[in-house]
């Protein structure tokens, strides 16, 4: 982090769920979403979690992620 402190739960749903927005519908596992946030996998999975339970358009299924391509559950936001 560039201010030298780990981000926020917030902070991190917010990292989160910008990526999977600006990424029109991509699934990416949790390893490579907390990859992204610069986050702890376990941490990205805690607010995955959140996120799952906030924003009603984020799907989670197991298939390929995109950018590491194993078959994982993953997490992509629907598009309109």
């Amino acid at each position: 982090m560039s201010n030298g402190k780990d981000p926020t739960a917030l902070e991190v749903m917010k990292r989160l769920e910008n990526f999977l927005t600006r990424s029109s519908g991509l699934p990416f596992c949790a390893e490579c979403l907390a990859h992204e946030a610069g986050i702890g996998v376990d941490r990205a999975r805690r607010a995955l979690v959140e996120l799952r339970q906030t924003l009603g358009r984020l799907r989670a299924e197991r298939r390929w992620c995109a950018r590491c391509l194993r078959w994982e559950e993953v997490f992509s936001v629907e598009t309109a």
